[in-house]
């Protein structure tokens, strides 16, 4: 079994694979990346076997991220301040980079889920840091039966 710089090498690779991305790539040492060149035999071979399922990790993570960009699209009425939307994705960003801690924008009311379905707009946004938002998940909202 490979260690995980070798992981990260093959998973870099699959994803540039799965973007449709096959420029050649340099992946020296010198920029902390692993040389493929030098994997010793055994983690060539391990990467060989488990490429396809790796891979396949890959395409259904870019899969459900087309999904959920679908289900926010059918989400957001016409009438949505779509800038107000925007900002709020922006600053949240920003405050990600200047805390170094995650935070998400999360639907106070979840766009999906089997008893709700809220909207994508302003209005139902709110920002969490990523752990209360991950842990969330879509089973809690406001006035929850």
């Amino acid at each position: 079994m490979p260690g995980n710089r070798h992981k990260r090498a093959l998973g870099f690779l699959l994803q540039r694979m799965a973007r449709g991305d096959n420029t050649p790539v340099e992946m020296g040492r010198s920029r902390g990346q692993l040389s493929l060149s030098r994997m010793p035999h055994a983690t060539m071979q391990w990467l060989v076997d488990h490429a396809l399922g790796i891979q396949a990790h890959f395409l259904r993570l870019k899969a459900e991220e087309r999904s959920r960009a679908c289900q926010q699209r059918v989400a957001t009425p016409r009438w949505s301040e779509r800038t107000l939307i925007e900002r709020v994705y922006r600053e949240t960003a920003m405050l990600s980079e200047r805390c170094g801690v995650s935070f998400h924008v999360d639907h106070v009311v979840p766009i999906k889920s089997k008893l709700v379905c809220g909207l994508h707009v302003h209005a139902n946004l709110q920002v969490l840091d990523a752990p209360t938002n991950i842990s969330k998940g879509n089973r809690h909202w406001p006035d929850m039966p």
